[in-house]
């Protein structure tokens, strides 16, 4: 989970259930590095509590290490 994230991104596109191919899109990572957005869509991830939540509008990012769940859109709908 992070806190400055402001989309929820993954760089896993086997985890999509539903999505969109997008063309044009990128995302400027923390260190200043900017990312290809390949598809937007829906995934389920189970989180540190082991619920599985279905999250919308996730950005498929290929050069992420690991999955980045933005707090900030997780408060919005008052998942936390």
């Amino acid at each position: 989970m992070n806190s400055r994230c402001s989309f929820h991104m993954t760089s896993n596109s086997l985890c999509f259930q539903e999505f969109t191919k997008i063309e044009g899109g990128s995302s400027l990572l923390g260190d200043s590095k900017s990312c290809k957005i390949i598809i937007i869509g829906t995934t389920k991830f189970r989180l540190y509590d082991r619920i599985e939540r279905t999250f919308e509008k996730v950005r498929f990012v290929a050069r992420l290490k690991n999955n980045l769940i933005s707090l900030v859109n997780m408060r919005r709908k008052k998942c936390i």
